[in-house]
């Protein structure tokens, strides 16, 4: 063990502990001593206001203009302020104001209704004999309803019995037999005594009617419809408010304003017609909805303050209490503070005239300086920007050649070797590279962790990999400790967890020149912990340079390396430990160090994670990483995936392309869902509206015309009232893999973001995270399957009979990636290549007469190419619709309009060998025949195509295609290319015009 200080770093601060301390006794962070003193440091930046040129203007006038745009600024910020702040206090008061008069005037009103019940559930009392348990005679209940009119001064009385018929009546406007089958009568002979809405009498009066069951009969009482508007005619609001009551169907049956009752206005449908009432906070409709509170709406052009609740005890009634703003207090206090505003511009104008001399020559110095802190930021973004593009430019075709060599698969097995390590340095390389965008994402307080389910051994050989390369030639073992009992997945940020033990290898093999590399891996459950978190450890001892003890605080700044004398031959940037331990910070964890100058030094890292498999590495995988015998290809992994089958799951395609939905659906297939595919992002926001179907994902490609991605999932996140609509996972498809494109997504209603051409494992762990429910598996058979073995299983374990599995050797095709892609199912792959042919041909159509003016439309067409082409694996064909694709969007019209015709031309040409693939997959020579096609599997197409259900279609077409037809083959090739365009209208149309043809007469059908 190394001898010196041992010095701990949380949160930025340093404490310098003794040999020996302990990490675990009575400190925090998981073994590392308790933060004390914790501080921000926050950089800061003057603004300067100039009026103009240097020389233009004196340094006086520019004093007076800051000095006058300071007090503007000033004066709106605090009239802002004022209006903001003190305006919601009022409003608040004024607000609380009409709640106590609305919950006033409510109880009165709720009270003459009980009061109005009493007295008719009264009268239907005494037309009932308590000790026969019948009605009174019935030449006395005429007798006795005229004197029940007469004492509670009602307009009329009239008794039904259980057959809805008239027994007695007495007064004016008498309700007819209809009455007693209406909806207040049913309630009222199943025992509830109820008011009823007003109506309008045949005299022109309003009117309202009480109905209260009697053992079997109802008794109907008739009242004034404008009794209640009596009642809250009694209450005045500020003058020119008002209080009104609706019924559950929004109409007016109160007011202290007669015409509105009288004419009985229907708010909610006068608030759609935006005529006199307009209604965009949804008062009205809440009020019909038995709802409380507070809200606006606007009438004749004025807006009014409302505070509205329920009415107890009545049917769906609702009452509200109506001012208009400009009457409260509100508008009182927005015209003081309106005069303030200007008197405080008034005064500060004056004080800045006599002000600006004084401080003239102190702000020109002030300028200077902001202008040289401003040009030195500027350049450091340019700085950083420059260095992002010039960087990721050959990195990107380093990473893309290098995986393309790998998919091949057809070099040696140490050429292959030698290519992964290639393509995890150049994978390592860009995330280097991002450490410089990494430091100012994390000042700026925008850095994000995105924690995903990664194989812990993988990251670890991937790491011993590339570090083992800079070792080169020096005379150094590096030696790999690994806990066998460690989860073998584990749920975190594997890119970042990488970052830190890269950064930290790398000072090991820059710094030692000679002796020993110690890398050890374990975990320590985190007992405190009530997620089921786990401690994983890094420790990384070398026998390099060391630190001095001085420096030992300077090792975690930014753009620092200490003791550059001595190590000024050893390349870097100096925020790889600054990074470091700002990224360990943010998983919770914090880092440490041993350090002897001249002897070496040892850092040791504790990070947060949460378990994702309980199963161990276990001893033969530490043998093998530990022995460097580990191979984590990715490809292999991808071989022998594990699909999980998932029948209850039922996921949503969006995309504007027939052949990138079939790519898509291919790569998903195995996993046993339904899928069902639009074309459009109206169609998609329509389903999720509807909400027939309710699905568990949505894949939503990002360009498309008409309506892009982005906005097809604004309108599901924020203008479809559902939580179905706010909470469905929602994962973008795009061919632009733009680094920060994802942040963009998550950002605006994306749960997660895949780019085109799909990576399988990246479609998998979407899969799994996103769409896949353990609950609805226990008990059920569902099968995980490894990826060779999906395509059997999908298809009864055989092989497609229509198609060689062998390359069929078409320039332009790579056939062996391509059927990668698909899990090795070679009908699935020649479906998405016919349906490839099939849209392709229709879309370059769409690009024959670009012109400057449609030069948008045009880069959504060869975007679609470009996805459609690489997700087949013709990469030729995508790479130039790439480059048209970019150069429309930059707007260089002169580069598409000469390289459009050769793109079309090359793209038909391989259309063209394409085409021999699809006729060979077409052969007829070993169909059975048939005279005609099956009616009941038309039918299964007609209902397919009426509920999009694409699997269902592309199973009958199929088929369909099993025969070689005497009579109709034309209708059989026509079904096949609307399936392969997803037409499902003119499919439906066609297929029900010729059942209706079908059923008419002979004589009409010739």
């Amino acid at each position: 063990m190394l001898t010196g200080n041992v010095i701990v770093f949380i949160d930025g601060n340093a404490a310098t502990y003794p040999q020996g301390t302990t990490y675990r006794q009575g400190m925090s962070g998981g073994g590392f001593p308790s933060r004390t003193g914790v501080r921000a440091r926050r950089g800061s930046c003057t603004h300067g206001v100039e009026a103009g040129e240097v020389g233009i203007l004196k340094i006086r006038t520019k004093a007076l203009l800051t000095i006058v745009a300071i007090t503007v600024t000033i004066t709106v910020l605090s009239l802002l302020t004022g209006l903001f702040s003190i305006r919601d206090g009022v409003e608040t008061i004024v607000a609380y104001d009409m709640k106590m008069i609305g919950s006033i005037a409510s109880k009165l009103a709720s009270e003459r209704l009980e009061l109005l019940k009493r007295e008719t559930r009264s009268a239907a009392d005494r037309l009932y004999n308590l000790s026969t348990g019948e009605l009174i005679a019935p030449a006395r209940i005429t007798q006795m309803l005229e004197q029940e009119i007469q004492y509670y001064q009602h307009v009329s009385m009239a008794l039904f019995d259980s057959e809805h018929k008239i027994v007695a009546a007495h007064g004016s406007n008498i309700p007819d037999i209809s009455y007693a089958e209406n909806e207040f009568a049913k309630r009222a002979y199943d025992g509830e005594v109820i008011v009823s809405s007003t109506e309008t009498a045949k005299d022109g009066g309003l009117l309202i009617r009480v109905y209260a069951p009697i053992n079997g009969y109802i008794l109907v009482s008739t009242l004034p419809g404008l009794i209640i508007s009596d009642l809250v005619d009694e209450f005045r609001i500020l003058g020119s408010g008002n209080i009104f009551i609706l019924d559950k169907t929004g109409t007016m049956i109160a007011n202290s304003y007669l015409e509105p009752v009288l004419e009985r206005r229907n708010l909610v449908e006068m608030a759609k017609e935006r005529g006199r009432y307009n209604d965009d906070d949804g008062l009205f409709v809440r009020m019909t909805k038995g709802e409380s509170g507070i809200g606006h709406y606007i009438r004749d052009d004025e807006k009014r303050i409302c505070a509205y609740r329920p009415i107890a005890g009545s049917d769906g009634w609702s009452m509200g209490v109506s001012a208009p703003v400009s009457d409260t207090s509100v508008g009182q206090t927005e015209r003081v503070l309106f005069i303030s505003g200007a008197i405080i511009f008034a005064i500060g104008s004056i004080v800045a005239f006599f002000a600006a001399g004084v401080i003239a020559k102190p702000f020109e110095s002030l300028r200077k300086m902001t202008r040289i802190a401003e040009n030195a930021s500027a350049a450091k973004s340019t700085f950083l920007a420059n260095t992002s593009h010039e960087m990721r430019t050959p990195l990107n075709a380093i990473i893309g050649l290098s995986e393309l060599a790998l998919d091949a698969g057809e070099l040696p097995e140490e050429d292959m070797d030698n290519l992964e390590k290639i393509y995890n340095s150049g994978v390592t390389l860009l995330g280097i590279v991002n450490d410089l965008l990494d430091i100012a994402k994390i000042e700026s307080g925008k850095f994000e962790l995105v924690p995903v389910d990664y194989d812990v051994p993988s990251t670890i050989n991937d790491t011993r990999s590339l570090n083992i390369l800079r070792l080169a030639d020096k005379p150094i073992v590096f030696r790999l400790s690994i806990d066998e009992t460690m989860p073998s997945r584990l749920h975190g940020d594997e890119l970042r967890i990488k970052q830190i033990f890269n950064n930290l290898l790398s000072n090991a093999c820059k710094y030692t020149h000679a002796g020993y590399i110690d890398w050890a891996v374990g975990w320590e459950r985190d007992e405190g912990s009530e997620d089921g978190s786990i401690w994983l450890v890094s420790s990384i001892a070398d026998t390099g340079v060391g630190v001095r003890q001085e420096d030992i605080s300077k090792l975690f700044t930014d753009y620092n390396q200490v003791d550059t004398r001595s190590n000024r031959s050893i390349e870097g940037t100096g925020l790889g430990l600054a990074i470091t331990r700002r990224l360990v910070e943010a998983m919770g964890g914090a880092i440490g160090i041993e350090s002897v100058y001249g002897k070496g030094t040892t850092f040791t890292v504790r990070i947060r994670q949460k378990i994702a498999s309980t199963s161990p590495i276990g001893p033969v995988t530490a043998e093998a990483l530990c022995g460097f015998r580990y191979s984590a290809n990715k490809r292999v992994r991808g071989k022998e995936l594990i699909r999980v089958q998932m029948p209850y799951a039922r996921v949503l395609v969006v995309d504007d392309v027939q052949t990138n939905l079939d790519v898509a659906k291919g790569i998903m297939k195995p996993y046993g869902m339904q899928i069902d595919c639009v074309t459009s992002g109206f169609e998609a926001v329509d389903l999720v509206r509807g909400a027939t179907t309710r699905y568990d994902a949505i894949f939503m490609d990002h360009m498309m015309p008409e309506m892009d991605g982005m906005e097809a999932t604004r309108i599901i996140r924020e203008e479809i009232d559902s939580d179905y609509a706010r909470t469905i996972p929602i994962i973008a498809l795009t061919a632009n893999a733009v680094i920060g494109n994802e942040e963009i997504f998550l950002r605006r209603g994306f749960q997660a973001f895949l780019t085109k051409p799909i990576d399988m494992l990246k479609m998998d762990a979407v899969l799994r995270q996103w769409v896949r429910r353990k609950e609805l598996e226990n008990g059920q058979e569902t099968r995980e399957l490894p990826a060779e073995n999906v395509a059997g299983a999908a298809n009864g374990n055989k092989k497609a009979d229509c198609v060689d599995e062998t390359d069929p050797g078409i320039d332009g095709l790579d056939w062996t990636a391509g059927l990668n892609r698909f899990g090795g199912d070679t009908s699935i792959y020649t479906s998405v290549i016919r349906s490839y042919l099939t849209n392709t041909a229709r879309l370059l159509d769409q690009i024959r007469k670009v012109q400057e003016g449609t030069l948008a439309e045009y880069a959504i067409v060869i975007h679609g190419i470009k996805g459609s082409s690489y997700g087949v694996e013709a990469r030729g064909i995508g790479k130039k619709a790439e480059e048209l694709e970019y150069a429309a969007k930059a707007g260089n019209f002169d580069f598409v309009r000469r390289n459009n015709p050769l793109f079309i031309q090359a793209a038909e040409a391989f259309l063209a060998r394409l085409a021999v693939l699809s006729d060979a997959a077409r052969n007829d020579n070993d169909r059975p025949g048939s005279h005609a096609p099956d009616e009941t599997l038309l039918a299964r197409m007609e209902e397919a195509a009426a509920n999009f259900r694409i699997d269902t279609m592309e199973e009958v077409m199929n088929a369909l295609e099993g025969y070689a037809y005497e009579t109709q083959t034309e209708l059989i090739a026509w079904l096949r290319e609307q399936v392969d365009r997803m037409e499902f209208t003119p499919i439906c149309e066609r297929l029900a015009q010729r059942k209706r043809e079908a059923h008419k007469p002979a004589e009409e059908r010739k």
